[in-house]
């Protein structure tokens, strides 16, 4: 939501970007209850149906320690959803022009 203004009534703005080439490496670490794990039977872990539902049940708490991003190009890129159209008409030339000076 982008507010102008005191008064303004929020406005709902998507920007969206289309890539090419994408890399994405993460990092996960994951904190998992011993007694648990070990208490599960092993004929539910051999299901294969059912392994990363078991294993799932065990896992107290996760997070995300690495995020890293490789864009190759970005051949896309717009600003939409301003309330006015006259306002997203030159929000649009504005990015355009941005984006091809700098592509």
């Amino acid at each position: 939501e982008l507010s102008v203004g005191d008064n303004a009534d929020p406005e709902m703005v998507t920007v969206a970007l289309t890539m090419k080439d994408v890399e994405i490496d993460v990092g996960l670490g994951v904190a998992m209850d011993q007694n648990l794990l070990g208490s599960l039977r092993l004929g539910s872990i051999i299901n294969t149906s059912h392994i990363f539902f078991c294993i799932l049940s065990t896992i107290h708490s996760a997070g995300l320690s690495e995020f890293m991003m490789q864009i190759g190009d970005i051949s896309e890129f717009s600003i939409s959803g301003f309330i006015s159209d006259e306002t997203n008409k030159q929000i649009q030339s504005i990015t355009e022009a941005v984006f091809t000076d700098y592509k």
